[in-house]
């Protein structure tokens, strides 16, 4: 049962990577992004929404923590690696974006299992607390 639990997680994962994928960093590679701040807001909006929905994932599991990032990650990386094929002037660019997809989701996740191991009184280093 318990090796069921880990594989939809692991499928539940990949489609909302997917999803996360074409809706937040392929958007953001195929829109008319222009200019610095134009591709610094993009970043933003890819680091955010990838963090947050690691943050889902590591509140969620925990002891799975930052490995949730592969799983989530990976359908965006791809879009965006397969986009860049056709518009490899812009390499810089989504190689950011790739950057703000693993980073946001690893981070996310991270803080989700950490923020979850606080509330349990697990996990947290702080006063009172050894490191």
């Amino acid at each position: 049962m318990d090796r069921l639990k880990r594989i939809a997680g692991r499928v539940f994962a990949v489609l909302l990577g997917v999803v996360w994928g074409f809706f937040v960093s392929f958007n953001a590679v195929f829109s008319d992004v222009f200019g610095a701040r134009d591709m610094a807001g993009a970043l933003v909006y890819v680091l955010v929404g990838f963090a947050l929905l690691g943050l889902g994932f590591g509140l969620a599991a925990p002891s799975t923590g930052p490995r949730w990032a592969w799983w989530l990650a990976t359908p965006g990386v791809l879009m965006v690696a397969l986009f860049t094929i056709g518009e490899y002037q812009r390499l810089l660019y989504h190689a950011l974006v790739v950057a703000a997809v693993v980073g946001g989701a690893a981070g996310g996740a991270a803080l989700g299992a950490f923020v979850r191991g606080a509330v349990r009184g697990r996990g947290a280093v702080g006063p009172g607390r050894p490191a």
